[in-house]
């Protein structure tokens, strides 16, 4: 397309940004680069528009609403091939995702894809407000979940584990059963003590609580497993000691908390009976 025609269009976009028949060529002239799959050239094209229509953003809110969805357009195509392959195309693409954002707060393709976007950068700060942009606009208790669980992922990499326990608490309060959230919910917790910061003791305790019910669910390794890190938390946990002899007894294992090894009830075989009845 000659670039003379895109050029006079813009103008005339700057000039009247309402006009019908503006708009209308200028939609005409993006579709006609999607459907060739010219996807530089509509990326300069949409930036023109941006461009254009930008001065009148704060005035005018069908303005902003078009820009929005135009900064997320091209935010796309800068992480799509082959604008991607280029250098600095993620700076490029999370600058106009942040665009949309401010100019749509509610913009949760915006959000999500910044947010991947610092990801990768391993930008983990930076990432983690864009889970708070989108949560408060979601509807699918689903989705929610997930974006807590991927929250808490985000935080254990900035080193924020209490935020991490947080945010898995917030993602039980939709699913309390599920035995892989008690789980993340449980090592939250363990890394948070490992790595010196505060715990509150509701939360050792349901921690603790949730793993020993994992022990009790699953056998073999991850049983003994779920069973220690209980004991880790509460070395003084009669149940977590009572599973743990067990699981380690069928592994061929000795139990140790706090280096004290738990010889009388790895010799206890009422006791291991008794559990071989209830597992």
């Amino acid at each position: 397309m000659d670039p003379r025609e895109i050029d006079a269009l813009v103008q005339r976009l700057a000039v009247d940004p309402y006009d019908d028949q503006t708009r209308r060529d200028s939609d005409r002239m993006a579709t006609l680069y999607r459907e060739h799959g010219e996807r530089q050239e509509l990326a300069e094209l949409l930036e023109k528009q941006v461009a254009a229509l930008a001065p009148m953003a704060e005035r005018d809110s069908e303005i902003r609403a078009r820009l929005a969805v135009l900064h997320e357009e091209i935010g796309q195509l800068w992480i799509e091939p082959p604008l991607s392959i280029a250098v600095h195309s993620a700076d490029h693409a999370a600058k106009h995702f942040r665009r949309a954002l401010e100019l749509a707060p509610s913009s949760m393709f915006a959000a999500f894809h910044l947010r991947e976007i610092y990801k990768k950068a391993g930008m983990w700060s930076e990432a983690l407000p864009l889970y708070a942009a989108e949560i408060a606009f979601e509807k699918e208790p689903a989705r929610i979940v997930a974006l807590r669980r991927d929250e808490a992922i985000t935080r254990r990499h900035a080193n924020d584990f209490s935020g991490a326990i947080g945010a898995l608490h917030h993602a039980r309060q939709y699913d309390d059963k599920e035995p892989g959230l008690q789980y993340e919910y449980a090592a939250a917790v363990v890394d948070c003590v490992q790595s010196g910061a505060a715990i509150t003791d509701q939360e050792r305790t349901i921690a603790t609580e949730l793993l020993v019910g994992l022990a009790e669910m699953y056998d073999g390794e991850y049983g003994y497993s779920y069973a220690m890190g209980a004991l880790g938390l509460d070395p003084k946990h009669v149940r977590a000691r009572e599973l743990a002899t067990y699981h380690a007894r069928h592994k061929g294992a000795a139990v140790e908390v706090d280096g004290t090894l738990e010889a009388e009830l790895l010799s206890s075989s009422a006791l291991i009976e008794d559990l071989e009845d209830e597992l």
